[in-house]
């Protein structure tokens, strides 16, 4: 699990933290939990307050959900380039605005990021951005979640859906909004380019409610 970073918001501001897990509030939480968490319901599990800005947690996500990361992440990294690297736990800004930023499921972006003590990486240098849709998630929330990386100006995002067996890779950001957009349902490739390793495959991911082997 992974908290979020130790850094105060400006007053009235609520940052974009998709899949942040936290058990405990930062030392400089001064409240408790306001909302009890959810753990089947996959929405924010709770708003810590801290010097008066609130901050969205989430419970964490299902074994299965984990296991798809861990399986794209155990297909990508082996054919990436030596300029790049696989990562989990890698967050997002919004360009010129540190406050305003999200942590993909799995993040590819430069081999030299692993030397940095920084949290951030910076969205232009990003690769692609990996997100696996949880059980509960609805249309609205993942639009808006699409909408965000576009206006970040991340070049691929990549959303994997294990609700359906599908998977959509969105590039060519612009205005807000991805001009380019490929879908695909597992068993068919993802086409990545040569850099990233090429087609990357989806016949081996899990499905959620489905069991192992079936």
């Amino acid at each position: 699990m992974y908290t979020q970073a130790p850094h105060s918001l400006p007053a009235g501001k609520e940052a974009t933290l998709w899949r942040t897990r936290s058990t405990t509030p930062s030392p400089s939480a001064a409240d408790t939990c306001a909302t009890p968490p959810s753990r089947s319901s996959g929405s924010p599990a709770c708003v810590w307050r801290s010097s008066g800005a609130p901050s969205m947690m989430s419970p964490s996500p299902s074994g299965k959900h984990a296991g798809t990361v861990i399986d794209l992440r155990d297909a990508i990294r082996p054919s990436l380039t030596a300029a790049y690297e696989a990562y989990e736990n890698v967050s997002v800004p919004m360009p010129d605005d540190p406050d305003d930023y999200a942590t993909p499921d799995l993040t590819i972006g430069p081999r030299a990021f692993k030397e940095d003590d920084g949290w951030l990486l910076e969205a232009d240098a990003i690769a692609l951005a990996v997100e696996v849709i949880s059980p509960s998630e609805r249309l609205r929330g993942i639009n808006e979640k699409t909408a965000w990386y576009a206006a970040a100006r991340v070049a691929r995002l990549l959303q994997i859906d294990p609700r359906t067996g599908t998977w959509s890779l969105f590039t060519r950001p612009g205005e807000g909004e991805y001009k380019g957009v490929v879908h695909g349902k597992y068993g068919e490739p993802v086409p990545l380019p040569a850099d990233l390793g090429g087609d990357l495959p989806t016949s081996c991911l899990p499905l959620y409610g489905t069991p192992p082997g079936s």
